[in-house]
């Protein structure tokens, strides 16, 4: 991708990103898969840990619901996922 954060077509290239809520009883995580083409969140998880099973959780989540061709698709993620 170098830095090119735009797709052609829908279900091509989606980003994910992880973000803190505090609550009143602790922390919540939500991570959300966005499809660069049509700007909308394709899946998410929520969870009380940070940890790489949110990700793969939201990733199955818009896998689940897209259905994007097994032929080429690309996520880029941040690398501080525990």
């Amino acid at each position: 991708m170098q830095g090119d954060f735009t797709a052609a077509e829908s279900d091509k290239v989606w980003v994910t990103d992880v973000t803190e809520h505090p609550t009143g009883e602790g922390k919540l995580y939500c991570c959300a898969i966005k499809d660069l083409c049509s700007n909308r969140v394709v899946g998410y998880a929520i969870d009380e840990l940070m940890t790489a099973p949110l990700t793969v959780t939201a990733v199955r989540t818009a896998l689940a619901r897209r259905a994007p061709p097994a032929s080429w698709w690309c996520i880029r993620t941040e690398p501080a996922i525990r």
